[in-house]
């Protein structure tokens, strides 16, 4: 066996060391899945209009604190968060992986400006900080996060609500 840093790798031909090549491979492999799954980069990309540009710094200022920057919740293991008085709660991911894309854009705007609603939430409402136009930005960057196939399915439930919510497309 032949010692490759910390790992041991088998064979050693003329110092050709096949084994050290998929050792290490398998290393890099493994760790860019868990970065991946650790941050949710599933089909990231940045914001293409100016609405979810400004919906990224919004979040980035009001929401980012409890639903992590890149929108993987509180507990990226947890993407469903938790709204359990009792067990506590635990935001939720809104980048696609957890429960967001089940609501209208009428629920998402009411949860953004009124709160959760649960008695304890720390999900207060931001009506009085954000306006409407800066509330419907931010769910046009959360939905800008959400993969293709689930921002597919959310407009194929949602077309007419979309439309009114953003009459151009998106």
């Amino acid at each position: 066996m032949t010692h490759v840093g910390h790992m041991e790798c088998a064979g050693n031909m003329g110092g050709f060391r096949p084994m050290a090549g998929y050792c290490r491979a398998s290393v890099i492999l493994l760790l860019g899945c868990a970065a991946l799954f650790l941050t949710g980069c599933h089909d990231a990309r940045e914001p293409r209009d100016a609405q979810a540009r400004r919906g990224a710094a919004l979040f980035a200022q009001h929401c980012a604190a409890c639903h992590g920057p890149a929108a993987v919740g509180q507990d990226p293991t947890n993407p469903f968060g938790s709204a359990d008085p009792q067990a506590g709660f635990v935001a939720p991911a809104l980048n696609g992986r957890g429960h967001c894309f089940d609501h209208t854009p009428a629920v998402l705007q009411q949860l953004i400006g009124q709160g959760s609603g649960v008695p304890g939430s720390p999900m207060h409402g931001f009506a009085h900080t954000l306006s409407e136009a800066e509330q419907i930005a931010v769910i046009a960057y959360l939905y800008e996060l959400w993969p293709r196939p689930v921002r597919r399915a959310y407009r194929e439930r949602h077309d007419a609500a979309l439309r009114e919510l953003w009459p151009r497309g998106r």
